[in-house]
């Protein structure tokens, strides 16, 4: 841990959704927030208020991530001294102007594997794609979506009987590990590696689960399975055939005690 007397590190954290609540607030436990003066949060108003309890003292200035604003969060960053930024699910890529006006010291939890598996949906893509891992990835942040040195990782198995939603809480709990690892590694002075990204990788969009979601006529057993298995996140996703009276939706057998589905068509597993 740092010397006392140390001043605290200024932090704006931008972010949202499930990985980025628990990250906020394992920053807020006492052994860190002697460290990591939370200063600015940038996030949705319904998180921002679920914040507040376990800010104590402390005030953070909210900022709506509606949209970009680089202009504002440069405006923050001044304003507020800021020395160190977290990204945690944030919908926007920082300009490489945020990023210099904290001397570069600006880190993003992408919970992928990098530069394999940028953009949405990693989870789901890497069980139809058969991958025997999975990594949970801190990397320094660029001008450019998911890139930038890699820091820290965690690895998760996946193991056969894996779904998508599944998987996702396994790696819930490993990015939260290597978010706490580099709170370490900050909070102790340590020299934070950064290791190159090998290769280009490869990009998902938003919509590129679409093509798998119809399985009507799907032949080999291993791809149906991966799909199957890939696809479910109940209410929001599951693999489907088309009959002449409508879609049923396919589910593994092992999850099918007490399931509850719903049908949106739309994954929510933005990684």
């Amino acid at each position: 841990m740092r010397p006392t007397g140390t001043p605290q590190l200024k932090v704006m954290f931008l972010g949202e959704r499930k990985i980025a609540w628990r990250a906020l607030s394992l920053m807020r436990q006492p052994v860190w927030a002697q460290v990591f003066d939370l200063r600015v949060v940038v996030t949705t108003p319904d998180l921002f208020l679920r914040l507040q309890p376990l800010t104590g003292e402390a005030n953070p200035v909210f900022m709506n991530n509606c949209d970009r604003n680089k202009e504002a969060l440069l405006e923050l960053i001044k304003s507020e001294s800021i020395d160190l930024i977290f990204s945690v699910q944030h919908r926007w890529v920082l300009s490489g102007e945020m990023i210099a006006a904290v001397g570069g010291l600006a880190f993003n939890l992408h919970n992928a594997r990098l530069p394999d598996y940028k953009g949405y949906h990693s989870i789901s893509h890497a069980i139809i794609r058969g991958e025997a891992s999975y990594d949970s990835t801190v990397h320094w942040m660029a001008e450019e979506v998911d890139c930038g040195d890699v820091a820290y990782c965690e690895t998760t198995t996946i193991e056969p009987q894996d779904t998508a939603v599944s998987l996702y809480g396994k790696t819930v709990k490993a990015a939260l590990r290597v978010f706490e690892r580099t709170l370490k590694a900050l909070a102790d002075g340590e020299h934070i590696p950064r290791l190159p990204l090998m290769g280009k990788g490869r990009f998902f969009g938003r919509h590129e689960l679409e093509p798998y979601f119809d399985v009507t006529n799907v032949a080999d057993p291993v791809e149906l399975d991966r799909r199957i298995r890939g696809l479910f996140f109940p209410p929001y996703n599951t693999a489907q055939i088309r009959t002449l009276s409508g879609i049923v939706a396919l589910v593994p057998q092992e999850t099918l005690p007490g399931l509850t589905l719903g049908w949106s068509g739309t994954n929510q597993l933005d990684n």
